[in-house]
């Protein structure tokens, strides 16, 4: 059997494992990423899974996900290539290119940084980081490496955000928090915050952190408790008006008239005035 070529040529449902990997001085944990990714690699042996995605099918944690590629880049079983706001790709390498695992190897590939970090520049991992693909796009790959365009998306979650200052900064930050968590996850977190801080008095909007540091420090897993504050005096007076009242003068606003802009628009503004005060009547009890 060539060397540089590990498979099984029986038929299902036999599953091989050839004795040159099995024996190759691998932890569990090694194993069943190199595993994973020889499962996941396409025709050019290459695939792109993210270290979530990774951590959920192996049953590994992350760090130890981390510890693992590390581990298996070391000794040239694997290759990543990193590059930012792109799926990190892994290259499986042929048998010849593979060196042997030493104890300082692998001391050497020990992981103490978050779980959950940018992508990093380059093709190595920093000191005391570890990588990051984003969530999107799972499978098995094809050919090539798919760039993610999510601009729209940075975008609306920007426009979302309850404070706009900072543009340029802040649409950084909220790109390199889609790709760590995930798109859904950072849109679903902004509109809670907004709909939190909307009924924040109005002597408590010089509070709300700049876009760029709230999504910078990862302020969307902050316990949403610390969200909410207390009424102004204003809005806890309003909690003693009746709801038939309010409902009562939206009925009385009429429609549009026409021929008369102005009138339209301060019956318009009344009426948004008046579904707004349902709308914190409902959310304060």
């Amino acid at each position: 059997m060539n060397q540089d070529k590990l498979y099984d040529s029986r038929p299902p449902p036999t599953i091989f494992i050839h004795s040159e990997l099995d024996d190759y001085q691998l932890t569990p944990q090694e194993f069943r990423v190199y595993a994973h990714l020889s499962r996941r690699a396409g025709i050019k042996n290459t695939a792109w899974p993210s270290i979530a995605g990774m951590s959920d099918v192996c049953k590994i944690g992350k760090r130890q996900i981390i510890e693992s590629i590390k581990a298996l880049e070391a000794i040239n079983m694997i290759r990543a290539e990193r590059k930012l706001g792109e799926k990190t790709v892994y290259f499986l390498t042929a048998k010849s290119d593979w060196i042997e695992m030493t104890d300082e190897i692998r001391a050497s590939c020990r992981y103490d940084g978050p779980e959950d970090v940018p992508i990093p520049h380059g093709n190595q991992f920093p000191t005391g980081t570890g990588t990051h693909s984003p969530r999107e796009h799972e499978g098995n790959p094809l050919e090539g490496n798919p760039k993610i365009d999510i601009s729209e998306m940075v975008l609306k979650i920007y426009k979302d955000y309850p404070k706009k200052v900072g543009k340029n900064f802040a649409l950084k930050a909220i790109r390199r928090a889609v790709l760590v968590e995930g798109g859904e996850k950072i849109q679903r977190l902004t509109a809670d915050y907004a709909r939190a801080v909307s009924l924040w008095p109005e002597a408590d909007h010089k509070f709300i952190p700049h876009p760029a540091t709230w999504y910078n420090q990862g302020r969307y897993d902050d316990d949403q408790t610390t969200w909410s504050r207390q009424p102004s005096p204003s809005l806890m007076k309003l909690s003693t008006q009746s709801r038939d009242d309010i409902i009562r003068q939206l009925e009385n606003v009429g429609p549009s008239v026409a021929n008369d802009p102005a009138e339209t628009q301060r019956r318009k503004d009344l009426r948004a005035s008046l579904m707004k005060k349902l709308e914190q009547l409902d959310a304060n009890g």
